[in-house]
């Protein structure tokens, strides 16, 4: 006879914090959703409302990074931070790494939040619904025999439908496009032989709010007519994971992703910005004895973005002036960007006490022209049953991002930004 035993591997990274399925069900203040839930760890700063991000040890929310099984999620959440893009049903734990993260992630800077799905059961079909205040929404996961299962998700907010119902038709009408989102996802995920297991899953969302001001606001008289943004994103990523043994695997995971966003505030400035994205991550887990463990991999991102502005300039004293007062600049340009990084990191743990993880990344990022070498090391010594010694040193890298690379608006041959983690 043979049994087979699974269980989930201690992290590598000393800092790292795991929220399972049922730590997200039970976590007060946060009405059961994932990556809401993110915002209640120690390191993680709870942002204003109406931001949908992540403040990971005082960071820029853009220097923190947002993935689906390793892969970037083109839209975390709704309405700038009222749901998360994701069914909680499909998703088994978060990853929190809100620093000194190892060589296995790159640009970014601030932390690191990572979901990992779950896998469909394959005994039995699951049904669940749930009906929120502010949206409803189905999950299904069905088996496909004994190796195989589907599952699938679908929600929509009905904000639009209670707007509609408690809102003075006379107000109603500054309304272009009453709040409202929607998302779905599909999961696969196979077992093909006693050594390959394949995951492929498909997963998008679609936002929209447009306000209308007749009347031009009395701070800037040049803000008036639309204001309010659209947001989709669409894309679909597989996992093929092979066992050449019991000590050496391989995970190829490629992703194909499409976002739009489309933002505006009044006939003065206007945002409309398509990205198109492929990613591709290959990496090898290889045990070298029993204490020592390396991994090595590459980390594609290649793609085009399309950017049609109208917008002010960069603030030269820090202070926003009125768009009347300074302008606007515009700005129609395509291009494309190659992004390719490999990795190697070795974790050693020479006794049952120590673990040593040891690690150096290379990026080259195409549109800068420029390439970043970071090494990266921490330690965790348990000294005793209810002490641990965590320590960690590395250099990270980031592309300027945002205005500050944008022709007309900031300088276009910015070189990647350098941190510390300490």
């Amino acid at each position: 006879q043979e049994a087979t035993v699974r269980g989930r591997a201690s992290p590598r990274e000393p800092w790292r914090r795991d929220l399972d399925a049922a730590d997200l069900q039970r976590m007060a203040g946060t009405r059961g959703d994932a990556l809401l839930a993110v915002q209640n760890l120690p390191g993680v700063g709870r942002p204003p409302f109406g931001l949908g991000a992540f403040v990971l040890r005082g960071s820029d929310p853009e220097d923190s990074l947002v993935t689906l099984e390793s892969q970037p999620i083109g839209l975390p959440f709704h309405l700038y931070g009222l749901a998360t893009t994701l069914a909680t049903d499909l998703i088994d734990r978060v990853e929190v790494l809100p620093g000194n993260f190892s060589a296995r992630w790159g640009r970014a800077a601030g932390g690191v939040v990572n979901v990992v799905l779950r896998a469909p059961r394959r005994d039995r079909v699951r049904l669940v619904a749930d009906v929120d205040v502010i949206d409803a929404g189905v999950f299904a996961s069905v088996p496909l025999g004994r190796r195989a299962a589907v599952a699938l998700g679908a929600r929509r907010s009905y904000l639009d439908g209670l707007a509609a119902l408690f809102t003075p038709a006379a107000q109603r009408q500054s309304f272009v496009r009453l709040p409202r989102y929607w998302d779905w996802q599909v999961a696969l995920d196979a077992d093909v032989s006693s050594r390959d297991a394949v995951r492929v899953v498909g997963s998008g969302s679609d936002d929209a709010l447009v306000l209308n001001f007749a009347e031009p606001d009395p701070n800037d008289p040049s803000l008036y007519g639309e204001a309010g943004s659209i947001t989709r994103f669409h894309g679909v990523q597989g996992r093929w994971l092979h066992r050449f043994g019991p000590s050496v695997s391989h995970t190829l995971a490629p992703a194909l992703g499409w976002s739009h966003a489309l933002v505006s505030a009044g006939s003065a400035v206007r945002y409309d910005i398509t990205t198109t994205t492929f990613a591709l991550r290959d990496e090898v887990d290889a045990r070298l004895g029993r204490h020592a463990r390396l991994t090595a991999g590459l980390d594609l991102q290649a793609g085009t973005t399309a950017v049609a502005l109208r917008a002010p300039p960069l603030s030269t004293n820090g202070i926003t002036d009125p768009v009347g007062a300074t302008g606007t600049v515009a700005l129609r340009d395509t291009w494309s960007f190659v992004n390719p990084a490999g990795f190697v990191e070795v974790a050693l743990d020479p006794t049952a006490r120590v673990r040593l993880l040891a690690g150096i990344r290379f990026d080259y990022f195409s549109r800068f022209d420029r390439a970043t070498v970071d090494p990266r090391a921490s330690l965790t010594a348990r000294l005793h049953p209810r002490r641990t010694l965590r320590a960690g040193l590395g250099t990270y890298s980031t592309p300027p991002r945002g205005y500050a690379v944008l022709r007309g608006f900031g300088t276009p041959d910015l070189a990647p930004e350098r941190w510390l983690h300490a």
